[in-house]
């Protein structure tokens, strides 16, 4: 199997642009060098073969990149370069989601929530769902129960998805908090994913660790998506569902302290 970068520049992305609800303008962030360091990055996944900085090069383990080019396929990371407080350059990356069942590796941004407390409160309810799961599946078709069974794993499945959405906290650059449900207030309801996508992660742990943002860029990594919207080594926006509700308050002061930064 080759695995190769394919840095398409040539289909560069926009820059990150979304408008604010809160303060009803339109807020953006330039690409930056950031294609430059994601091409880098790529670099370095081919010749490591795994996200983790130090030691060799794995052909297995949590940390290895492999299974992006199995039947689960690929994932988007994202790089966003900055300053800190002190002047310094600073680089950030992230995966989308989990890697391999993590949610967290050292070198990379961390999600939105508390680790700890979102194991805990999804660990909790879905040992009830998945019994009610087994139950399930061993009731006959004419059970009286089964549909009562059903009902309940579905209510448990809403009321889990809530709670842990709840978890997700989000700061901009003015100091203003905001919860994912603030941006999606349709019947729809929070998309499956929303919050995990490098984006969202890279601004929040930004504001919060006081790095101000110059340039971010997001590319796919691993065996193309089925649907064939996602190409190995390709640059992409930020995605239309999830992210773009999000990005107005994200970026919502970030003007005014890129040129306190700077001045």
């Amino acid at each position: 199997m080759t695995i190769s970068p394919h840095a398409d520049f040539s289909q560069r992305p926009h820059p990150l642009q979304g408008e604010c609800r809160r303060c009803g303008k339109e807020h953006s962030l330039c690409l930056g060098r950031a294609p430059v360091l994601g091409a880098g990055l790529m670099m370095q996944l081919i010749s490591r073969g795994c996200l983790d900085g130090g030691g060799p090069r794995p052909a297995t383990g949590v940390h290895s990149t492999l299974p992006l080019f199995g039947e689960n396929r690929g994932k988007m990371l994202g790089v966003l370069e900055g300053v800190d407080a002190c002047g310094k350059p600073v680089v950030l990356r992230a995966f989308s989601g989990q890697f391999n069942g993590l949610w967290n590796i050292d070198g990379w941004v961390p999600p939105l929530f508390d680790i700890q407390v979102w194991q805990e409160e999804n660990t909790r309810t879905e040992k009830e769902i998945k019994h009610l799961g087994a139950v399930i599946n061993q009731a006959q078709e004419n059970d009286s129960t089964l549909l009562f069974l059903k009902r309940r794993r579905k209510l448990l499945s809403r009321k889990l998805m809530a709670r842990l959405h709840e978890l997700y906290h989000l700061q901009n650059f003015r100091g203003e908090r905001a919860a994912l449900g603030d941006f999606f207030t349709d019947r729809r309801g929070i998309p499956t994913g929303a919050g995990d996508c490098c984006a969202p992660k890279l601004l929040n742990y930004a504001v919060l660790h006081d790095i101000i943002p110059f340039g971010i860029t997001e590319f796919y990594w691993g065996r193309t998506t089925r649907s064939k919207d996602r190409v190995h080594g390709r640059f992409y926006p930020a995605c239309t569902e999830k992210c773009l509700p999000l990005m107005g308050f994200l970026l919502c002061g970030l003007e005014e302290r890129q040129r306190q930064r700077i001045s």
